[in-house]
């Protein structure tokens, strides 16, 4: 057998294998011997001879080739362009999904099949969410342009601002001169109304001092209607209605005042003492105030834990507690004892309760100290001033 470059066959050769003539031994790539003429591809020599005792076989390289039919190539040429068009339609699908999802997702869905379907719902939702906040966004950027960044657009935000600020100062200012001469003319309260609207505008030392100034002509105003207690132990003042003794021994009364208390070093604080006289004991666990008032009922509501209550057995029952108060609860008990406006109270206990009304003098007691206190602790977020006018009119 001999490795030769053409087929005894078909007769298919390259030319590149160097053949060595079975009949005279020459080496040749030619088809034909050029010594003696033998004819490597056929069965006959150049001169009519037959080569029967030759048999040639193909390379590997040129035998595959060979074996291709025409139906294979074609069939390798159409998958080829089937993966090329579905590496452009997968790129096109990508692509609308990030930027186009409402015609991406249905395109996804129509054209790639071999997608879990379980990837598919996630990137419909996905992107469809994406699409959408991306939608509103532009249409909130569109509604509201003063909200848009960008050089121009924040050179006009900060010039605006400039603007406003510098009105507020003026504006301050302003309030601040009528704020000054109505101290000067001894209209207290007019003027705390102006300084503090001023300092509402634009806050300065100047406007805090005459602040405090105002507050403290109010307060020398309300001294006629206070009493004050010196603890020289403790250190302390005890600031009550002049009117209010603190004694709650009077036959079915019902005791209701504030009382304020002031240290060296410390901001003032305020106590409610509320309780009553009465021939049973109600052991009170709870005390509600009621006010109905045009607007709407108000209520101010607190338990009595058993260390809170106090108790007195003295020609009938005594029950009565002393509590501090925060912020929230002077807030509610200012809404249930507004000028002009009624005020029950109940006192709750496990079986018994017991209803009382707070008469008009123990109201304007408790606004009383209330107030005083806001002008004492130097309070800038309460609402006073209509009450100052009823205890220190201009």
């Amino acid at each position: 057998m001999i490795n030769a470059a053409y087929c005894s066959s078909c007769g298919f050769g390259a030319n590149e294998v160097l053949s060595e003539c079975p009949r005279c031994g020459k080496k040749t790539k030619e088809r034909f011997c050029p010594q003696c003429g033998y004819d490597f591809a056929g069965t006959t020599d150049a001169g009519g001879g037959h080569n029967s005792t030759v048999t040639v076989v193909h390379t590997s390289a040129y035998a595959e080739a060979a074996r291709m039919t025409a139906e294979q190539r074609a069939e390798g040429a159409r998958i080829a362009a089937e993966h090329k068009e579905k590496k452009t339609k997968t790129t096109w699908v990508i692509v609308l999904l990030i930027f186009l999802a409402p015609i991406g997702i249905p395109l996804m869905w129509l054209w790639m099949k071999d997608w879990h379907k379980t990837l598919k719902i996630v990137l419909s939702a996905v992107c469809g969410v994406f699409f959408l906040w991306a939608m509103i966004g532009s249409a909130m950027d569109n509604k509201n342009p003063a909200e848009a960044t960008g050089p121009a657009r924040q050179a006009e935000t900060v010039t605006t601002a400039d603007a406003e600020k510098e009105q507020a100062i003026a504006e301050a200012a302003e309030a601040l001169e009528k704020a000054q001469a109505d101290f000067d003319e001894k209209n207290f309260l007019a003027a705390l109304k102006s300084a503090e609207e001023a300092n509402a505008l634009h806050a300065s030392d100047e406007a805090d001092s005459l602040i405090r100034e105002c507050k403290d002509e109010l307060l020398k105003r309300m001294s006629g209607l206070i009493r004050k207690e010196v603890d020289d132990m403790e250190g302390i003042t005890w600031i009550y209605p002049k009117n209010e003794n603190g004694i709650i021994q009077h036959n079915n009364r019902t005791t209701a005042y504030a009382y304020l208390g002031t240290s060296e070093g410390s901001a003032p604080w305020v106590r409610l003492c509320i309780g009553f006289h009465s021939g049973d004991w109600i052991f009170m666990e709870k005390i509600k105030f009621l006010s109905k008032q045009p607007d709407g009922d108000k209520t101010y509501e607190f338990s009595v834990s058993y260390d809170d209550r106090s108790t007195k057995v003295d020609g009938g029952i005594f029950e009565w507690i002393d509590k501090n108060m925060d912020l929230s609860s002077r807030s509610k008990l200012r809404d249930v004892v507004a000028k002009g406006q009624k005020t029950d109270v109940r006192f709750t206990g496990d079986d018994y309760h017991k209803d009382a009304t707070l008469t008009d003098a123990q109201q304007k007691n408790l606004r009383l100290l209330l107030v005083y206190y806001d002008l004492l602790a130097d309070t800038k977020n309460e609402s006073y001033s209509d009450w100052v006018s009823e205890f220190a009119p201009d």
